[in-house]
């Protein structure tokens, strides 16, 4: 076991499966920690490697490497991931813009019904499996209508997506936030370096912190914090690293160099109550508390409708986890 990192509380770092038992009670313990030699077994090693040339690899797996490559080319020069030239701009969206760069996502649960989209979404998701700590697959999915395609179900139904493949440059990343619906995450990075820190549930990040930049916040407004208010979690996720963030903790995130991640939100029986507690509480007021005034992302009646028909299919789904009239979770 080592430490990683440079503030009040660094992050363990265990490697599987050498360190299995402690990675299996930090995880039943809802602690963050940084889990290694989890993806080297993985086809998507493949996206980012030049061991083999393109037409050396299976079909899927090139195709996944091309997307990629693609993807990394127009974030790079910050073209407008939509440019007509761009062979992936169906597919793959903006997210977190920087003078520095963008960060390229594609949404796995939520693709189109047409061929070349489904095409697409297999050949990423057969690149990675779920982290071999985590016994289950997400609950979340009970979410989805899989009587309809996943487009149908994340878009048109408004259920929430879990699922996603970030292709980002240096300097891009993601700006303080909570994993939506208290769900908890693993995010598996396949090349770079990420530069994390984080805020458990009872505390959170000081109120002009969140909406900055992640290079900002790094650079500028954590050094200046006092000691009591720094992150009690800073650390560097190296390639082939598993981070898993509990639900309900704050975390930004900033791409040292540029990056190829996967990674998924989840609802298990270790966080079900935290995640229908904060869905309930949203359909009754509309809000989410753990954000500052003014600072809570925006929501459609779409969205609202979405959430609610989840609620109700876990409800329906596992209802013998519900105390009698189905409030909360026992």
């Amino acid at each position: 076991m080592k430490l990683r990192g440079s503030s009040v509380r660094d992050i363990r770092v265990l490697s599987w499966p050498s360190h299995k038992s402690m990675i299996l009670m930090a995880y039943a313990d809802q602690e963050p920690i940084v889990v290694a030699n989890l993806t080297h077994s993985w086809p998507a090693e493949h996206w980012v490697s030049q061991d083999q040339p393109d037409e050396a690899l299976p079909t899927h797996i090139k195709m996944a490497r091309v997307a990629v490559r693609t993807a990394m080319r127009y974030a790079s020069d910050m073209r407008p991931v939509m440019a007509p030239e761009n062979p992936f701009s169906k597919f793959f969206h903006r997210w977190a813009q920087s003078e520095a760069g963008t960060n390229n996502y594609l949404t796995l649960d939520q693709c189109g019904s047409h061929d070349d989209c489904q095409f697409l979404r297999h050949a990423f998701t057969a690149g990675y499996s779920r982290p071999d700590f985590i016994a289950e697959d997400s609950l979340m999915n009970t979410c989805q209508d899989q009587s309809l395609t996943y487009v149908l179900s994340s878009s048109v139904k408004g259920n929430p997506p879990q699922a996603w493949v970030l292709v980002s440059v240096e300097g891009s990343g993601s700006g303080w936030h909570i994993d939506p619906w208290n769900t908890s995450a693993w995010n598996s990075l396949i090349k770079g370096r990420k530069r994390w820190a984080l805020y458990p549930p009872h505390s959170r990040p000081p109120p002009h912190a969140i909406g900055a930049k992640p290079i900002d916040f790094f650079s500028t407004i954590m050094p200046a914090l006092p000691a009591d208010e720094k992150p009690p979690y800073d650390f560097v996720m190296e390639a082939g690293d598993t981070v898993f963030i509990p639900s309900g903790w704050w975390h930004t995130v900033l791409n040292l160099s540029p990056t190829v991640a996967v990674t998924e939100n989840r609802m298990d029986l270790v966080n079900a109550h935290e995640v229908m507690t904060e869905m309930r509480q949203f359909m009754e007021t509309g809000a989410n508390s753990k954000f500052p005034k003014g600072k809570a992302p925006a929501t459609s009646e779409q969205h609202l409708s979405g959430i609610k028909q989840c609620v109700e299919n876990l409800s329906k789904n596992y209802g013998d986890l519900f105390r009698e009239g189905g409030d909360r979770f026992i």
